[in-house]
């Protein structure tokens, strides 16, 4: 907007300037001590969180997970039965059949169903058909895809259960798991700075350093976030 100042700009100038950490104590005397206390919270929430992260990656990198069963990618005459359609990209580059759980969805579920075709028959003698058709289809079993499709999701399922339990061994899925409730509780630090007033410029500064995270990670700020920076910004200017 021409002779205005752009979002980020504002941004940019609120959080040139250092927010100050006042000692705990000294917090009830400043009004916006609820911000200047959440600003202090967030950060001993961010450095839990990435120390988490970091003995999560540690612990994944340290464990050894068995590579995908040769049964699960696409094999010769796969194309015969018509599975071709139900394959995705691997990291490898090659076709594979990702066979989600019942219910999950995924382009390869169908091939936890029956696998059936339909074959056609001469029309039964003594009957007629109108026109020139002289055959009917009827489906039928078709047990070479059935094993196919039986080779697949066991492979599948069995890999999966192995991975399943090396996670739990490793301790993987309880280092996700304190991760992602570290993530949670940052969150909601975030989330309480977003709905808090700021009073003085140290508060509009703590938000504005809120916003400055994500755009620096190229993300959109909470929208919320920004309406409450400008809130803020107003009522300060018609006290002033």
């Amino acid at each position: 907007m021409s002779g205005g100042i752009s979002r980020r700009s504002m941004l940019v100038g609120l959080t040139t300037s250092t927010v100050p950490t006042l000692p705990v104590l000294a917090g009830d005397t400043h009004p916006d001590a609820e911000l200047l206390d959440l600003w202090r919270r967030r950060g001993l929430a961010e450095a839990a969180a990435k120390a988490a992260g970091r003995r999560h990656d540690d612990l994944s990198d340290a464990t050894k997970l068995p590579l995908p069963p040769e049964a699960v990618f696409v094999q010769a005459g796969d194309e015969g039965f018509g599975f071709l359609g139900l394959a995705t990209a691997h990291g490898s580059g090659r076709l594979w059949y990702s066979v989600q759980a019942p219910g999950a969805g995924g382009r390869a579920g169908p091939l936890r169903r029956r696998r059936t075709r339909i074959v056609d028959e001469p029309f039964p003698e003594g009957h007629s058909l109108h026109g020139t058709d002289s055959t009917i289809g009827r489906r039928v079993a078709w047990p070479e895809a059935q094993a196919r499709a039986d080779a697949i999701v066991a492979a599948w399922d069995g890999w999966k259960a192995e991975l399943e339990r090396i996670y739990a061994a490793s301790g993987l899925h309880a280092a996700e798991a304190e991760w992602e409730a570290l993530d949670d509780a940052q969150n909601e630090l975030d989330g309480a700075i977003r709905d808090a007033t700021a009073r003085t410029l140290d508060g509009l500064r703590i938000k504005a350093q809120l916003a400055q995270i994500d755009l620096d990670e190229e993300t959109r700020p909470d929208p919320g976030l920004i309406a409450g920076l400008v809130r803020d910004i107003m009522a300060m200017q018609a006290q002033a």
